[in-house]
């Protein structure tokens, strides 16, 4: 009797046991990130694990083999966010000891996640950094031109739906009250007028923006005169450039 009272209880406890051990997380996609640049005793960069889009990876920086420096990529950049790239806050600035800037080519950069998963970041050649300084600030100007087209064709379309929303019910004869009718006069004349502003603005914003791509288009020369014949960033950055550019037409062309 008291073998039969016991076996049953050892089983009921093995599918408990069982329960217990809940099942690891599957990775979908593995950590992006990269190098920027390694400037004036810092070190500048982004990682993102999509698998967890939430958490803020460790950055660390060895040399030798041997760890020097480590820092969180918890900062904001809104290009980041603008690219799909979580909220925008992976962005990372570490600071290097000073015996590590007379080897910067040397340096090994890793980010990690909080199980210890690590992924060993690209860190650009000088030539791809001093492609990327010069080409940096006419293509943030660029994408500050899209955002101001983006956000007047957003006003453009609140606009309209405010004014759909304020204008009056017309009864079954199609007629209605005077002052309904100058309400819509006035309602129409407004949109008109802004829409004429804006209009202006835009046209003005794709004039400056053309003179920034001629001037990037000059940058990319110039670097390319210097370059050791490596020049495959620039045709990237390029392609990136026209994407932006079409992006900017298109957003003209959607214009209401």
């Amino acid at each position: 009797m008291n073998i039969a009272t016991k076996i049953p209880s050892e089983g009921a406890q093995k599918p408990a046991e069982a329960q217990s051990v809940s099942p690891t997380p599957q990775r979908t996609e593995a950590m992006k990130g990269r190098v920027d640049a390694i400037e004036e005793g810092r070190l500048y960069g982004w990682a993102f694990d999509p698998s967890y889009p939430t958490e803020r990876l460790i950055i660390r920086v060895l040399l030798d083999d041997k760890p020097i420096a480590e820092a969180p990529a918890d900062k904001d950049r809104p290009d980041l966010k603008r690219n799909g790239i979580g909220d925008g806050m992976h962005a990372f600035e570490v600071m290097l000891p000073q015996f590590a800037a007379a080897r910067a080519g040397e340096l090994v950069v890793v980010a990690a996640n909080a199980a210890g998963i690590e992924q060993k970041l690209r860190v650009p050649k000088p030539d791809e950094q001093a492609a990327e300084a010069l080409i940096a600030a006419p293509m943030t100007r660029i994408l500050d031109k899209l955002d101001m087209l983006m956000a007047a064709q957003r006003q453009l379309q609140v606009n309209q739906r405010s004014l759909q929303r304020a204008a009056p019910t017309i009864d079954s004869t199609g007629n209605a009250s005077p002052t309904d009718l100058l309400d819509i006069a006035g309602s129409v004349d407004t949109l008109r007028t802004d829409l004429h502003q804006r209009m202006t603005e835009l046209d003005v914003h794709i004039m400056r923006m053309d003179g920034v791509v001629a001037g990037l288009e000059q940058r990319m020369e110039d670097v390319r005169k210097r370059s050791s014949g490596d020049i495959k960033v620039l045709f990237v950055l390029a392609a990136v450039l026209t994407g932006f550019v079409a992006g900017a037409l298109l957003t003209l062309a959607i214009m209401p």
